[in-house]
């Protein structure tokens, strides 16, 4: 699955691009946060006069606990460590 998320990412954001005028779409590296490699969208987008802004995650499952599935090498499923860093550092609040 290595690099699979920056793939779907790149799809999806071009086909934004191409399809959606007036959605802005940034691209963020969770990696450059020193979280975990993966690569996540955010579109900004007005209507109604208000900035609307959605998080993109197309791969998220991979960060979930399933059923039936155990960690190798972590202490904690990697969505785990995402919601302590949108916690501690309000991002979430933003977005």
């Amino acid at each position: 699955m290595g690099g699979f998320c920056r793939y779907l990412a790149n799809q999806i954001e071009c086909r934004i691009k191409e399809s959606l005028s007036g959605v802005h779409v940034y691209k963020l590296d969770l990696n450059d946060f020193n979280l975990v490699d993966h690569t996540i969208l955010i579109t900004e987008y007005m209507t109604n006069k208000k900035l609307k802004r959605l998080l993109i995650d197309p791969s998220f499952t991979q960060f979930i606990k399933k059923d039936n599935a155990y960690l190798i090498k972590l202490d904690k499923w990697p969505g785990n460590h995402l919601d302590d860093y949108l916690l501690e550092n309000r991002i979430g609040k933003k977005i």
